[in-house]
């Protein structure tokens, strides 16, 4: 066909060696990732998936460890410098100071190490690692005493890890010929626009569900019934980061070959 798109045609071909070669190692997983959904190859779905859901794990640490500090349970530790807040108790302004400003620097800390390992390990196990990494942080809607060392630490983790989002944006691209710069800007915008629309449907339901509105005992500063308004989202999350995350192991071609 004269009217054919050369870059889609070369893109074609180029997957169609990639689905022989894996087929020759035997990997049925990573056959299957190299078949195409919706004319997209299934693997640039799973990086698509773990660049674009990744604020519903950060919306839901937000929520709980902010929940500790708005039922007034969690007090100043003695290694924090208390000249920095007016008073042991942390107010919700202040409590969400100390979150953002904890995620912010574990993010600005974690960005140069995922960096180097960009450039010694297979890019499918970075991505497989920076969604599995997130697992374990689910735990935390579980009804438990509220503690700001643990909002801290999770926080910590939190921002390492979510450090490794960009690399979901650049290895989107992998498999796929991007000779015009302009597809390559749709297909960034596409992305970002959804993950402000996942972002948004999160904090709707967070704000509907109103787990603040939820009175709890001196014994229990964070109900049952949190957990209940939070199982839903935590759910969703946990299953965006496990199936997409155990998938990506199995990524073929450049995912398991390149590095930077």
């Amino acid at each position: 066909d004269r009217h054919a798109d050369i870059i889609q045609v070369m893109e074609d071909i180029g997957i169609d060696e990639a689905t022989k070669y894996e087929q020759g190692l035997g990997s049925k997983w990573s056959v299957w990732l190299t078949q195409r959904t919706w004319n997209v190859v299934r693997v640039h779905w799973l990086v698509a998936i773990g660049y674009v859901t990744g604020p519903v794990t950060e919306t839901l640490l937000f929520v709980v460890c902010t929940e500790w500090g708005l039922r007034g349970s969690v007090r100043l530790p003695d290694w924090l410098p208390a000249s920095f807040f007016s008073s042991s108790n942390l107010d919700p302004m202040t409590m969400s100071m100390v979150l953002f400003t904890t995620n912010a620097l574990a993010f600005a800390a974690g960005a140069p190490v995922w960096a180097s390992l960009a450039r010694r390990v297979q890019p499918r196990q970075l991505m497989a690692a920076a969604l599995l990494l997130q697992v374990p942080l689910h735990m935390s809607i579980l009804p438990v005493q509220p503690r700001l060392s643990l909002a801290l630490m999770l926080m910590l983790m939190h921002g390492f890890v979510s450090s490794a989002s960009l690399l979901f944006v650049v290895f989107n691209f992998m498999m796929s010929i991007q000779a015009d710069v302009s597809r390559a800007a749709i297909r960034m915008g596409v992305l970002e626009v959804c993950r402000s629309i996942v972002s948004w449907l999160v904090s709707g339901y967070i704000f509907l569900a109103s787990p603040s509105s939820l009175v709890g005992t001196t014994d229990q500063p964070l109900p049952t019934s949190v957990f209940v308004l939070l199982l839903p989202v935590g759910l969703l999350s946990l299953a965006l980061n496990l199936a997409p995350g155990l998938l990506l192991l199995a990524a073929p071609g450049p995912y398991r070959d390149d590095r930077f």
